[in-house]
């Protein structure tokens, strides 16, 4: 069982000496307990991670009755840097532990995660307060984000158009052409599309500089980001510097 753990369990004595740490370390970190044991529990630490270690550990002398949870990054034998989730107990007076003892879970995948989510929320708050219409669509032509400036300009409601197809909703015949020939090249090429298209509106005739983003997941190509940019008044101002000329 302590092979197989899906976490790290280590006691140290109150000078703080790693006096065990379970089999599992060999799956997690690389390291067999032997090399732990050795020093590498605080050799593959960062400063930053040896100070939390060592502030953990303090807290626990001096508040025997409390645990606590801290998180550092850790170097694997392999070169390969994880994030590690510690609890850690004081369990001197147990006579079974004699020791400080800290169970360790790797969480890198979840740190990795929580950072992909703040950076969409980022992106969706930038988004949704961008001068651009801004689109996403799947290979199927199926709507799966529409920022608000989609209403300005199509006169539809995002939550509207959100999981709708481009053969089920009534959109500029222009706009929706460009979108299904847009997902066909990049299907078959895999690289961004740009171009300029005019269409009507209600400002009324509209030029957007539209560039077509492919978005892969483990390199498949899973939808398609379709930014809008509004040129129709610096078109006209070239039409009139040159007529003008």
């Amino acid at each position: 069982l302590l092979e197989n753990a899906s976490e790290i369990i280590s006691i140290y004595s109150s000078s703080l000496k790693l006096t065990y740490i379970s089999p599992s370390v060999t799956k997690i970190l690389g390291y067999t307990p032997q090399e732990m044991m050795s020093g590498k529990d605080l050799d593959r630490l960062t400063r930053k991670g040896e100070q939390e270690l060592n502030s953990m550990f303090e807290r626990l002398l001096e508040n025997p009755k409390n645990s606590l949870t801290i998180q550092y990054t850790f170097m694997k034998k392999d070169g390969e840097k994880i994030f590690l989730e510690v609890t850690g107990r004081n369990l001197l007076d147990d006579p079974a532990i004699n020791g400080i003892i800290l169970n360790s879970q790797d969480i890198t995948e979840r740190k990795r995660a929580e950072k992909e989510e703040r950076m969409r929320s980022r992106m969706q708050a930038l988004s949704e307060n961008s001068p651009d219409m801004i689109i996403r669509l799947n290979t199927a032509g199926q709507f799966f984000y529409c920022n608000p400036m989609v209403e300005r300009y199509l006169s539809i409601a995002p939550k509207d158009l959100i999981n709708q197809t481009l053969s089920t909703v009534e959109i500029n015949g222009v706009l929706s052409d460009f979108f299904k020939d847009a997902i066909k090249n990049i299907k078959a090429n895999k690289e961004k599309v740009e171009s300029d298209i005019t269409f009507d509106s209600q400002f009324g005739e509209t030029i957007m500089h539209i560039s077509a983003i492919p978005e892969f997941n483990e390199n498949e190509l899973e939808t398609i980001l379709f930014v809008s940019h509004d040129i129709t008044n610096a078109k006209r101002c070239l039409l009139y510097t040159s007529d003008a000329a």
